[in-house]
């Protein structure tokens, strides 16, 4: 492959990159909006976000800072490699194909780990019993 061929491919590997983060951000923002309830095919799916509604909600909450700084983060990364890639692109493709692997780990455990936190300060919370005035 020529090095024209190189430079499309780290191209559409930053396309990918962005659709990627686009696709968690906007799942995060909709399954956190009010009346978005646990699903068999969208969100963070784990046993404390599926326990409740409001944990549902939390947890997708909870996550949407985290994919956004991975994007503001990863993004312009992907740019500066892009940059690059006129000059080594074969490089640059291995740099962009690293970065996408580790923004999907990073993504994967900690978007995880920040909907859990929530989901169970949410779980935790005692309920108000009905009818009890303090």
């Amino acid at each position: 492959m020529g090095n024209g061929g190189w430079i499309l491919l780290a191209v559409l590997m930053v396309m990918e990159l962005t659709v990627m983060w686009l696709l968690f951000w906007s799942m995060c923002r909709s399954e956190s909006q009010p009346g978005a309830t646990p699903n068999r095919y969208f969100g963070i799916r784990n046993r404390v976000t599926l326990a409740s509604d409001e944990a549902w909600a939390a947890g997708h909450r909870a996550a949407q800072p985290v994919v956004t700084w991975t994007g503001l983060v990863t993004l312009p990364l992907a740019m500066v490699i892009l940059a690059f890639s006129v000059i080594d692109a074969r490089a640059a493709v291995l740099a962009e194909a690293g970065l996408s692997l580790a923004m999907t780990i990073w993504l994967g455990i900690a978007v995880s780990s920040a909907a859990k936190r929530a989901a169970k300060s949410v779980l935790a919370k005692p309920e108000p019993e009905d009818g009890a005035t303090d």
